[in-house]
């Protein structure tokens, strides 16, 4: 079996609290002409991903294609998916705090449609 040689524009991912981070070299593996993309770690952001590996190669120019800018990203981001906004990628979801007397309302109801 022949050894797999790294090629020198080949992009390094990781995955960092639900987003995939891309680490994308210049074409010709300079890695002071570095830079990132992050996409969510969902059906979404790995599609795009993998669009990106495809689409790289040793030509690859920042702006095109196989080397997005994260403003290229994003927009192709919201293209696949209305309503995403990676500025919520990382924000939690605020815990919803209600009184017992709407809790034990909310049951009642519940139970209501049940039966």
């Amino acid at each position: 079996m022949n050894p797999v040689i790294r090629p020198p524009h080949a992009v390094t991912m990781w995955e960092d609290d639900g987003v995939l981070v891309l680490e994308m070299p210049d074409a010709t593996g300079r890695t002071e002409a570095m830079h990132y993309l992050k996409v969510p770690l969902n059906t979404f952001g790995l599609s795009e991903a993998v669009r990106i590996l495809r689409s790289r190669n040793a030509t690859s120019r920042i702006g095109e294609k196989g080397d997005p800018t994260q403003f290229q990203v994003n927009a192709e981001m919201k293209a696949l998916a209305k309503g995403y906004d990676p500025a919520l990628v990382h924000r939690p979801h605020p815990k919803v705090h209600s009184s017992p007397e709407t809790r034990s309302r909310a049951r009642d109801l519940i139970r209501r449609f049940i039966s």
